[in-house]
């Protein structure tokens, strides 16, 4: 599954990265977050021998993967990589079928939709894309283009979050109307 926002600075990074942990938790499944935010990475690296661009350009060092940890998180790498030539010549999906054979979830943090083509190349091979909106922040008309834009690149959207969301009414009012 693949994580994106609009436009940078919604939460993707935070709400992927949650989303995976927790379901290395509650569900006792080994899972791998991917960094694949080639424009601003949110990890570069946690002193680990492999990283996302190492293993885009080389999907057999995926093999045995950390083997034994229960959350894994690849960082993308610092290293120099034409990315989109890997995302769409078969060394992505081959990666990807690697770490479905070695974990349960496959969570993928990719850049924002307005920032980068590669977004639709890395969510397309996947199970589909969650759109992270931050509360208030753009028009529903920049979000709906983002997601026809991804559903034009033949991505399979699951769905949205909305992220940051705040209520306007008082607390005690808001837990009045709940308890109704």
């Amino acid at each position: 599954m693949t994580f994106t926002s609009t436009v940078s600075g919604e939460g993707s990074s935070y709400v992927s990265y949650n989303v995976a942990r927790h379901l290395s938790l509650i569900l006792n499944k080994r899972v791998v977050w991917v960094d694949a935010n080639f424009q601003s990475p949110a990890v570069r690296s946690v002193n680990e021998s492999a990283d996302f661009r190492t293993l885009l350009e080389s999907p057999t060092e995926a093999d045995d993967l950390m083997r034994g940890r229960q959350f894994v998180v690849l960082p993308n790498g610092s290293r120099s990589i034409k990315q989109t030539d890997h995302l769409v010549g078969g060394n992505y999906r081959d990666l990807l079928e690697r770490l479905a054979d070695q974990f349960a979830f496959c969570i993928v943090d990719a850049p924002p939709i307005s920032a980068s083509i590669d977004v639709g190349h890395l969510a397309r091979p996947t199970l589909g894309a969650v759109v992270v909106i931050e509360a208030r922040r753009l028009r529903h008309e920049v979000v709906r283009n983002g997601i026809n834009n991804l559903r034009n690149q033949g991505v399979n959207v699951l769905g949205t979050v909305l992220n940051r969301q705040v209520f306007d009414i008082p607390a005690f009012l808001y837990n009045k109307m709940q308890s109704l």
